[in-house]
Parts: structure tokens; C-alpha cells; sequence
């Protein structure tokens, strides 16, 4: 038996599934997205779907496959055996696609192909969390949890104390020398104004490393959405904010802990779901030009610090720049009206669900 028999007769077990925000349709897709974020789980449950139709699972960094796979192969067995669907993780370009009905690619990074779809699968958002983990019979007691899980699905099914552990694992083997100094550097700065020339110079004492290479895994962590920037609004030149792709990752990889900027970090997460074009100001955590919405990222928030945030905003509503003002806080619930403008002080368990 052949190393692609041998595959196809014992594909991966699919293990519990919940759905997610994305799915997979019947046509070419290429699914994106970290490591650890889902792919695999996403892929085998739609495989393992399939009425009537044949598939074959590969893993190109499987050890085992080496160079025992090409096209030629690759194509006559899918011939011979009738292959409806194949599923090639982690694809690299390396092995030629074999004419069949359906093709399900994953990747890190946002590949192109003629003919496919593309769709990139993040780590859960606060409504996929609670369908993963449905313990608990309030949403307080949830948020509680998913503070601490953060947004990696498999973190759930493992113990809170291995937590640490299993994300600097799965950083060390997904990520070079260089790219785990950047990231780290980027935890130490999350939530901030920081640009990648200032975290270039802080590596370079570091360890040895070129701009140019710097730069492309710089570049490298953005697209595989290990980093994200925000520019700061009718400012693209000026100094961006940096976020992290998990709330949690500034624990994970420093001793710096700041709940205020968690607390960003997490509403950021939230509003890339509904993929907006956000921006900050010197004194708007998050502005969403399209809707002249103001989001401002206060966990726990009192009088003084309300009236101080919101008269800080007076210019920019009397330029009728903001119609709507969401106040994002962990209990607090109030609404109201500044300047003939909507107001609403709102949890962030309830924040969450709107839209």
C-alpha cells in the first residue's frame, strides 16, 4: 500500500466540533489563519459531512509525507479512486493541484489562486467562546472565563495552569528566532502608539538581525494576523497602535499586565469580526468613520473620568463627526444623551452582540 492509499484509509479522527462564524461551501476555498486557531478542526468537520462523495486529507508538514507525493501520483490516485474533494493543509505551492471536483486549502498567510475562495478564520469572538464552552448560565460567569482562556479554541478543553505553556509552545513552533523577539516586543507595547522602527532598535541590541529582515517577518506577522496596526485617524503617516491577535498574548509573553489595555485589545478583536475600517484619535480608543461612531475602551469607569472623556470629544461632535457614542465598560449600564448625542455605557457582555 502507497503512502496516498494509506491516507486515504485512515484519514484524522474529526473531534468535537462546535460551528463557527465561518464555513465552508461547496466550491475552492483556501482558509487562512494562525495556527491554533480552528483550520484543521473546520476542514475535517465538512469532510466528514460529505454525502456520497469521496475526499482525501493531506498535511504537507506531516514528516511522514517527505517526497513521497506529486502531482503525478497525486492526480492518478484521485482518478482511480474517484476523489470528489481534497484537502491539503498548510499548502506552500510546492505540489501541483490535482483536477478534481472540490479543493480546501489552509494556509497562514493569505494565499491567492485563481478560482478559490478566501476566507480567514480567527480565534474565537465572545459569542463563538459561549457556544464552545457553555458551562456557565450567566454571561458575566462566561466573560469571567474567556478572560482568562483568551481566544484559542483549544485552550478550553485544558487546564487554566498549562495555558501558559501551550501558547509559548505553539509560538515557538510556528514562529522563527526573529519573529518570536518581534512579537514579544509587541506584547511589551500592546495597546500602544509604537512603530516598527522603534521596535527594530530595540531587537537590534537584542541580537543579531538585518532591517531588511526585520522588516519582512515584521511585515510577515501582520498578514498572517499575528499583529495588527491602527492608524490613527486622518493620520496614515503618524505612529499606529499596536494589537495582538489574542488579549491575552501580553501575559503569555511578558510580565506586563495592564488591564486597561487588554481590555482594548479584546474590543478590537471584537469589531475585526465585522470587518471595518477603524482608526484612533488622541482621544477615541476606536472611531468607525462610516458610522461616525465614537468607541471608547473604559472597564471600570467613574463620573469624573466620564465628563473628562466625553468634553475631550466636543470638537469632533460639533464637526458633526460623531453621531454615536459606545462607552465599553466590564458592568456598568447607563444611556444618555451629550450634545444631541446618543450615548450608551454598556457592558461588554452586551456590547458584543450588537451589531
Amino acid at each position: 500500500m502507497n503512502i496516498i492509499e494509506t491516507l486515504f484509509d485512515d484519514p484524522p479522527k474529526r473531534a468535537r466540533f462546535i460551528t463557527r462564524k465561518i464555513t465552508i461551501e461547496d466550491e475552492n476555498t483556501i482558509i487562512y489563519g494562525l495556527s491554533g486557531v480552528g483550520k484543521t478542526a473546520l476542514v475535517l468537520n465538512y469532510l466528514y459531512s460529505l454525502v456520497k462523495k469521496r475526499f482525501l486529507y493531506l498535511d504537507m508538514h506531516d514528516l511522514r509525507l517527505s517526497a513521497n507525493i506529486d502531482y503525478d501520483k497525486l492526480q492518478t490516485f484521485c482518478r482511480t479512486y474517484s476523489i470528489d474533494v481534497i484537502a491539503i493543509e498548510n499548502y506552500n505551492f510546492s505540489l501541483k493541484l490535482p483536477y478534481v471536483k472540490q479543493v480546501l486549502l489552509t494556509s497562514e498567510l493569505p494565499i491567492k489562486i485563481d478560482g478559490f475562495r478566501i476566507k480567514k478564520l480567527t480565534g474565537l469572538d465572545f459569542e463563538e467562546f459561549i457556544a464552545f464552552d457553555s458551562r456557565f448560565d450567566n454571561l458575566q460567569d462566561s466573560f469571567s472565563r474567556f478572560l482568562k482562556n483568551g481566544n484559542f479554541p483549544g485552550l478550553i478543553y485544558t487546564h487554566e495552569s498549562q495555558h501558559l505553556k501551550e501558547m509559548q509552545s505553539l509560538i515557538r513552533l510556528n514562529l522563527s528566532n526573529l519573529e518570536i523577539e518581534i512579537i514579544t516586543q509587541a506584547a511589551q507595547n500592546c495597546g500602544r502608539k509604537v512603530s516598527a522602527h522603534q521596535i527594530f532598535t530595540k531587537i537590534k541590541i537584542l541580537m543579531k538581525t538585518s532591517k531588511d529582515s526585520f522588516y519582512k517577518h515584521f511585515d510577515s506577522l501582520q498578514q498572517r494576523g499575528y499583529i495588527y496596526l491602527i492608524n490613527k485617524y486622518n493620520q496614515p503617516r503618524a505612529v499606529k497602535k499596536l494589537f495582538l491577535c489574542d488579549f491575552k498574548m501580553q501575559s503569555i509573553l511578558s510580565f506586563k499586565k495592564d488591564f486597561n489595555l487588554t481590555f482594548a485589545n479584546l474590543i478590537l478583536l471584537e469589531l475585526l469580526k465585522h470587518d471595518l475600517t477603524i482608526t484612533y484619535t488622541d482621544d477615541i480608543d476606536f472611531y468607525i468613520e462610516t458610522k461616525q461612531k465614537a468607541i471608547l475602551a473604559i472597564p471600570f469607569i467613574n463620573h469624573e473620568q466620564l465628563d473628562l472623556r466625553l468634553h475631550n470629544l466636543d470638537e469632533m461632535i460639533d464637526r458633526k463627526k460623531i453621531k454615536k457614542i459606545d462607552i465599553v465598560t466590564m458592568n456598568r449600564e447607563q444611556h444618555f444623551n451629550y450634545k444631541n448625542v446618543l450615548c450608551d455605557i454598556v457592558p461588554f457582555t452586551q456590547w458584543a452582540f450588537l451589531d
